[in-house]
């Protein structure tokens, strides 16, 4: 918490303190407000609270509009919209750290997305950005990582107008920079993955998002001609063209020919913006009224923010909320999380069977526990070591309890799925519920992973490679990419262990042989290790 006066100290020494963040004043009305998929915490005026959450539905209609993409939510998106900048500064800082010009925050979670807004202060273009990434990202599968960043930079800058808005305004920033610095060869974006270097070398990562954002204005503004081939591009990338027959199929150019044209747009006087009608977005008018919010939920909500959040646990909070309401389910689904992994599983493991009693028709506490058993039993299978077919039928059944309560919500179906990749289960199931997963939600880049696992497993070595080609590898995010790439070796050591059970010694050895080769994990390269020692004393069969 920031120095303040001996006044405001000793203002604020009766109210209960949660390490860095304040709880709010018992007085201090909070409200909720429900639209749809968008829920807005926020303790502001009630008409702050509803433009806010026509601001954010009017721009997903807007991007529905313009890219005539199907933009769906699958998890609720909750918006903490704070007063004033005194009371968004704590959990700013608690969020992501001290970055004072930071005035918007978006965070993506497994169950739901958190915003963080100041009220009291002009718009922060971050929001928008990291809202468009999301609604992209869970409409079309293996988006490229030029084109995710290029919508991205083009809807920061929506604005409502009166019954209008308007999407497009470009960025003087990203002109100017553009302008001085020069373009980087069109195909040498299109290919790029950008790495923890290029991400600190602002040369590198500038000249990427301006130009990104550039080529995506041309498409879409600048030459609607050519943005309306954008699709036969996108189609013939996926199918596994080379870039220069992409460009050919889709185009009829080549990708300089196209360079040239966007470098003339650059050098052109005038960039224009689209202004569209609310009656032609179809876009809602109106939203319901904030309603009020007990003590014990506004407690439950922000501890529940801090819990996703990597500086803060919402510990304190949580309890407090719990106190007054012991029901809350989802909370104590909090502390469950909290503590698992911890010295004493069991504390999380009694929390987690507590949740669920009085859970009602939440589905968060299965859930949580349903994740929680299946990354502990991936961590086995990963590292070659044995799991518990009991532990396996539990988090089966958590999942098939959360997908009961909460049949959209694509996780739960997700952990169904992958409980058919561990060691002994057979995958032909898992495949069809990852599979159905990933169609409801593209983004999820660990389920396209699992799928990796379920298909090698079943021998559909093509089609693995295949689901890193379309959905892992555009996404140019190396930890998801290694994981899936590894996958393909963790069903070569299954395959090894279950030749070594039906003692088809020759086989064994080759698959543990191959893992030894190609493993990144030194466990896991130790257990096959471990497993060629004992085959080289059995008699091949």
């Amino acid at each position: 918490m920031r120095t303040r006066s001996l006044f405001l100290l000793a203002l604020f020494c009766a109210l209960p303190m949660f390490g860095a963040v304040e709880a709010p004043r018992p007085n201090d009305v909070w409200k909720r407000l429900d639209a749809g998929d968008v829920i807005i915490y926020s303790n502001a005026r009630d008409g702050v609270i509803r433009e806010s959450a026509l601001e954010l539905l009017r721009m997903r209609a807007a991007l529905t509009h313009v890219t005539r993409l199907q933009i769906v939510s699958p998890v609720p998106t909750k918006v903490f919209l704070f007063r004033t900048h005194a009371a968004f500064v704590p959990y700013r800082n608690a969020t992501i750290g001290d970055f004072e010009n930071i005035r918007g925050v978006f965070m993506p979670a497994d169950d739901a997305n958190y915003a963080l807004v100041d009220a009291s202060s002009a718009r922060d273009d971050v929001l928008y950005h990291e809202l468009t990434h999301f609604f992209v990202r869970n409409t079309v599968a293996g988006i490229p990582r030029w084109l995710d960043e290029g919508l991205a930079g083009f809807y920061a800058s929506f604005v409502a107008i009166g019954n209008s808005v308007r999407v497009g305004t470009p960025p003087d920033y990203f002109l100017k920079y553009l302008r001085a610095m020069g373009l980087q060869p069109l195909r040498e974006l299109m290919t790029k993955t950008l790495d923890a270097d290029d991400y600190r070398n602002e040369d590198v990562s500038g000249v990427y998002y301006a130009e990104s954002w550039l080529v995506t204005h041309y498409l879409l503004i600048g030459n609607p001609a050519r943005g309306a081939q954008l699709p036969a591009l996108l189609a013939a990338l996926e199918q596994g063209q080379s870039l220069d027959a992409a460009f050919a199929t889709a185009f009829k150019a080549t990708p300089e020919q196209i360079e040239g044209e966007v470098r003339r747009y650059l050098n052109g006087s005038r960039f224009n913006y689209i202004e569209y009608k609310l009656d032609d977005l179809g876009a809602i008018r109106d939203v319901p009224a904030p309603q009020p919010m007990s003590r014990d939920e506004v407690l439950f909500q922000l501890g529940d923010l801090l819990v996703h959040t990597t500086e803060h646990d919402g510990r304190e909070l949580l309890d407090a909320s719990i106190e007054l309401n012991p029901n809350r389910a989802a909370a104590v689904a909090d502390l469950a999380m909290l503590a698992d992994g911890g010295a004493r599983q069991d504390v999380a493991d009694t929390l987690y069977d507590k949740s669920i009693k009085i859970a009602g028709n939440d589905f968060i506490p299965s859930f949580y526990y349903a994740r929680s058993l299946a990354a502990r039993l991936q961590a086995k299978a990963r590292d070659g070591e044995d799991v518990s077919g009991a532990t396996i039928a539990v988090a089966r059944r958590m999942a098939t309890k959360c997908m009961e309560l909460a049949p959209k919500f694509a996780r739960c179906r997700a952990i169904l799925g992958a409980s058919y990749a561990l060691p002994g289960e057979s995958p032909a199931n898992g495949i069809a519920e990852s599979a159905k997963s990933l169609n409801d939600q593209p983004s999820q880049l660990d389920v396209a992973a699992d799928l990796v696992l379920l298909h090698a497993k079943a021998g559909h070595t093509r089609t693995a490679e295949a689901l890193i080609a379309r959905f892992i590898a555009p996404s140019a995010n190396e930890k998801q990419i290694s994981a899936a790439r590894e996958n393909l070796v963790i069903a070569e050591f299954q395959r090894g262990v279950e030749s070594a059970r039906a003692r088809r010694i020759a086989d064994a050895t080759a698959s543990f042989e191959a893992v030894v080769a190609k493993s990144t994990n030194p466990k896991l390269k130790a257990n096959a290790t471990k497993a060629l020692a004992a085959l080289s004393k059995e008699t091949p069969q």
